[in-house]
C-alpha cells in the first residue's frame, strides 16, 4: 500500500492550504491517529498540543 493514494492534499486550492483527503479503507487506524494528532499540534496553541502532544514528540 502506497500511503500517498491513502493521504493526499485535495487537488485544488484548498489542497494548497492544508486540506487534506484521506481514504479511511487504506490508512490502519494508528497512523490515521497519528497524522491528527500532528496535524493539531502544528496550528493549535502550544498550552492546548501539549494536552494531546505524545511524550515522546
Amino acid at each position: 500500500m502506497s500511503l500517498q493514494t491513502a493521504i493526499y492534499p485535495i487537488d485544488n486550492k484548498w489542497g494548497k492550504k492544508g486540506w487534506t483527503l484521506v481514504k479511511m479503507k487504506k490508512v490502519p487506524a494508528d497512523l490515521f491517529k497519528d497524522a491528527l494528532t500532528t496535524a493539531y499540534c502544528m496550528v493549535a496553541p502550544p498550552k492546548m498540543a501539549g494536552l494531546v502532544r505524545p511524550d515522546n514528540w
